[in-house]
């Protein structure tokens, strides 16, 4: 079986650190996630940690991610049923704040 790689990114203007924060907390995601803004009303389920997180939704199905190694402003390994498995915080590796991060999800 073939597969397939989908890949998105947007450059960001703000400090790493400040992407970072709202990325690695998954009580953030509501105001920016595509998939909670497709499908607002979906019910969600953040651990206490804020590690991981659970959703059901009509649209958006239901499904876990969580997050299985970070790297603060550098980089967060996801693992999900669904849609991406990785998100990089920076461009090119990085390590000092930039005013123009690469956001990427695959």
């Amino acid at each position: 079986m073939s597969k397939m790689h989908i890949e998105r990114s947007i450059h960001i203007k703000a400090p790493a650190h400040n992407i970072y924060k709202v990325i690695s907390d998954f009580n953030d995601w509501r105001p920016w996630s595509p998939w909670l803004l497709m499908e607002p009303e979906a019910r969600v389920k953040v651990a206490p940690d804020s590690k991981s997180y659970e959703w059901e939704g009509d649209r958006t199905g239901s499904g876990k991610m969580e997050i299985l190694e970070e790297k603060e402003n550098e980089f967060i390994d996801l693992a999900s049923a669904k849609y991406f498995q990785s998100i990089s915080t920076l461009n090119n590796g990085n390590t000092k704040q930039r005013k123009n991060n690469l956001f990427t999800m695959y």
